[in-house]
């Protein structure tokens, strides 16, 4: 007996269910360009061995889809960086500290008007941030005062007002 090639037309939408197929009849070779989708897949069904190296580059990467769960240890240095990529954004809290700045990296216009910057951390800390406070309040020369406040307590400790 031969057989007889039956048409699509012959054979209703819902007649071929995947239980009446063998295992392994269907192949790419029978498959239409574009049949296979997310929808017809089952979940994990494609994995690393199923993907050929490098077929995935940054145009198939969904937004979002690597963060640091993704990413091995040491993954990324320097190399890999965009200009303009890294900035107080992404950067963790503390995560800059002396060791990573440079030499003279910062400088006065670094310096936000509203930091506050301890008086230890300026020359060798023996002036405090009362005295920093006191010496901000004069009002002419610095020195020309001193000598006045040390004239006046000298002449009181003698006994003579100076005018």
């Amino acid at each position: 007996m031969a057989l007889t090639k039956i048409g699509t037309l012959g054979i209703a939408d819902d007649a071929i269910t995947a239980a009446k197929l063998p295992a392994n009849s269907v192949d790419s070779s029978e498959l239409v360009n574009g049949s296979v989708d997310l929808a017809h897949m089952s979940a994990d069904s494609v994995d690393g061995t199923k993907i050929a190296d490098d077929s995935i580059d940054s145009e198939h990467y969904a937004a979002g889809s690597i963060d640091n769960a993704h990413l091995a240890a040491n993954s990324v240095d320097s190399d890999q960086y965009v200009d303009g990529s890294i900035d107080n954004a992404h950067l963790a809290d503390d995560a800059v500290g002396a060791d990573e700045l440079a030499s003279n990296a910062v400088v006065d216009a670094s310096i936000a008007s509203g930091a506050a910057i301890d008086a230890t951390k300026i020359a060798d800390g023996s002036v405090t941030s009362a005295e920093f406070q006191y010496i901000n309040t004069l009002s002419s020369n610095a020195q020309t005062q001193i000598d006045a406040k040390a004239t006046k307590g000298f002449s009181i400790a003698m006994g003579v007002a100076l005018g």
